[in-house]
């Protein structure tokens, strides 16, 4: 919009609709304030500047968000390669029937108010929004947003589902607790780095065995969403080096990472599938589609996940310790093997 076509507000911002983290600008005002341009959003080419809103949504989306669906980062690799988007031309016209209109080149909000006096609001996306505001329902769910799938809650394990775990053993061994992450500083946010001293249950060199096994993709799916670690000496009871099994999706969690402590290793693959039917089947970071995924394996028949299990702590060489679980002494690797 030209300088003197009116319009006003606060200053746009963008950020993720999946975990709400906002995406910086380098647009710096003589304020100190930051802003969006229009041009930061009508750029042809997809990669061609990596301070555009669609540059900085791709390494968000597939390198830093908790909350990205899967069919999300399957669709950007493809975009990309492509080289072009067709936004140049939807963009501005749809910022603008939505309240957001450049001014002296800067993208600003108008206010609500200001909003709902533009004629033919009340068809467009925001005024939607308004209207199920007003009368008080709740976004995802009333018909003016009948597609908001990102504000379903995912399927909770049914009572049937979870007798499958006896509740006594359950009770009292998911715990949940810091694993030590270190605070780093982007563009005035802070952010948690996350340790990376965990040991997967699937990887190069169990590939044959999880396939002699006989593994399922579900199972797969499950073993590549946790890890082994050595638990921090602190409250855990546990003695030096006691093992445990985390949750890979909130390990730089600021409520604390998801794990259990192993007490047999003959139980590794038990405690596999418990950490499953007791946090990640319902855990809000896992995605909707892989969360349906895992809920199929609660109840059913894992034996060949359990023996898969007692294979990788065999590589591992993992040994029951009084009470807890230990790494022992790795075997030596001949130097023609690492040639």
């Amino acid at each position: 919009r030209d300088e003197g076509g009116g319009g006003g507000g606060d200053p746009a911002r963008f950020s993720c609709r999946f975990c709400g983290e906002a995406f910086p600008t380098t647009r710096i005002a003589a304020d100190g304030s930051g802003y969006w341009s229009l041009a930061d959003l009508t750029a042809d080419t997809y990669s061609s500047n990596p301070n555009n809103v669609y540059s900085k949504a791709e390494r968000h989306l597939l390198n830093a968000c908790e909350g990205t669906p899967g069919e999300i980062d399957k669709r950007l690799p493809k975009m990309k390669k492509k080289g072009k988007m067709a936004l140049s031309e939807f963009v501005p016209g749809y910022l603008e029937e939505n309240g957001v209109v450049e001014v002296r080149g800067r993208l600003l909000v108008m206010s609500d108010e200001e909003f709902r006096k533009l004629p033919g609001t009340a068809n467009t996306k925001r005024g939607k929004q308004l209207l199920s505001a007003a009368s008080g329902k709740k976004r995802g769910r009333s018909p003016a947003n009948p597609d908001g799938k990102a504000n379903k809650r995912q399927p909770k394990p049914s009572a049937t589902d979870k007798k499958s775990v006896p509740p006594s053993t359950a009770r009292g061994r998911i715990r949940r607790g810091d694993m030590g992450c270190s605070g780093h500083i982007v563009d005035e946010c802070v952010a948690r780095l996350a340790p990376l001293d965990g040991l997967p249950l699937m990887c190069s060199f169990t590939s044959e065995a999880a396939g002699e096994a006989g593994l399922t993709d579900a199972q797969r799916l499950l073993l590549n969403h946790v890890e082994l670690f050595v638990l921090p000496p602190g409250p855990s009871g546990a003695g030096e080096g006691a093992v445990g099994l985390r949750d890979r999706n909130t390990l730089a969690s600021a409520s604390g990472c998801v794990h259990v402590r192993l007490e047999s290793v003959g139980s590794l693959g038990d405690d596999v599938l418990l950490l499953n039917s007791e946090h990640l089947v319902s855990c809000r970071l896992v995605k909707g589609r892989e969360s349906r995924t895992l809920q199929g394996l609660v109840g059913g028949d894992n034996a060949n996940l359990v023996l898969y299990c007692r294979y990788v702590a065999e590589v591992y060489s993992m040994v029951d310790r009084d009470g807890f679980v230990a790494f022992d002494d790795s075997p030596e690797v001949p130097g023609e093997y690492v040639t």
